[in-house]
């Protein structure tokens, strides 16, 4: 270990960035296996989110008789996993709490997302849904 990290150090110490310095395909560094599974006790806080809004925005879908359907790519869990998927899709905020704080949601402030495109509107920032779906018609 002690070989490895002295040889990070170098590279970095040359100029490369991090990730480069740790992760090269032909380099025997490269991590082939790794012990998990161990348990570790984790703290922390997170935005309380009301369950019965998620609730309240599928059963109004429904009644607009639109499917439960992503609102930016269209996926459809029940067409692609039937009986398993059907009534399955994730509900995001438009506005995220971290920004807004606490504050009234209402229906119409939330969006269905398949889980893909939840985890890209996520990834590197917050985009709004219209911005991936944007991205997804490219």
């Amino acid at each position: 270990m002690k070989r490895v990290a002295a040889e990070i150090r170098s590279r970095l110490e040359e100029g490369l960035r991090l990730q480069d310095a740790v992760s090269n395909e032909s380099d025997p560094l490269v991590i082939e296996a790794a012990q998990e599974g161990g348990l570790r006790a984790v703290v922390s806080y997170r935005r309380e989110r009301d369950s019965k809004l998620r609730e309240a925005k599928l059963k109004l879908v429904c009644a607009e008789g639109r499917p439960l359907a992503c609102e930016v790519c269209t996926f459809d869990f029940a067409k692609t996993y039937g009986d398993r998927g059907r009534g399955y899709i994730e509900v995001h905020h438009v506005t995220p709490l971290h920004v807004s704080g606490v504050v009234q949601t209402r229906l119409e402030d939330l969006v269905l997302l398949c889980s893909n495109c939840h985890r890209m509107i996520h990834r590197s920032g917050w985009l709004r849904p219209e911005e991936l779906k944007e991205m997804v018609q490219e």
